[in-house]
């Protein structure tokens, strides 16, 4: 085992590359919850995110171009998912919460991955903003065709899905559900 960062901060979530040669990871060395790059030896680290928002969940795309984010939104308490360029910039918006006038009809996407072919992203989504508690099950899995850009529903569970996996060859999926039982 050896340390990659020494940074004052909170360096986690690491995702690395499909090629192995760089890790995306989130850290709070510059103030604000951001993502960063570094390469696989813990050199060059590179600031891939500028918000005053709160960025998670760093995932890379397939062919190592992109990386998708979970951000926070303060203003409308919820999450929304982003791809950024590997080097960086202003990030391509994927979805949308909605607007700040109706609190419980938000729609939330958090922990995005992407499918072995690119085409498809697969995350959590819930309806209402960050705290609503509403019945179970309050989260489930989606996937949004990138090409198209329409989303489906695809796991809803009674202790809902969260925090989806693929498997390399992307023909399963293991999520976070909680139990029911007493």
């Amino acid at each position: 085992v050896r340390r990659l960062t020494a940074a004052p901060a909170w360096d986690w979530n690491p995702a690395w590359s499909p090629d192995g040669t760089r890790m995306a990871f989130m850290s709070n060395r510059d103030g604000n919850m951001e993502i960063y790059s570094m390469k696989a030896d813990g050199t060059d680290p590179v600031r891939l995110t500028n918000r005053p928002s709160v960025d998670w969940y760093p995932a890379w795309s397939p062919d190592g171009r992109f990386i998708s984010v979970s951000r926070t939104v303060h203003s409308i308490l919820a999450f929304e998912l982003f791809l950024y360029d590997k080097d960086g910039g202003s990030g391509i918006q994927i979805t949308k919460a909605g607007s700040p006038d109706n609190w419980d009809e938000k729609m939330n996407a958090m922990g995005a991955v992407h499918a072995p072919d690119g085409r498809y992203l697969y995350y959590a989504t819930k309806r209402g903003h960050t705290w609503t508690e509403n019945d179970l099950p309050n989260w489930s899995i989606a996937r949004r065709d990138l090409k198209t850009g329409q989303d489906e529903t695809i796991i809803q569970s009674a202790g809902g899905a969260m925090r989806p996996a693929l498997s390399h060859d992307g023909r399963l999926i293991a999520y976070a559900s909680r139990s029911l039982a007493n």
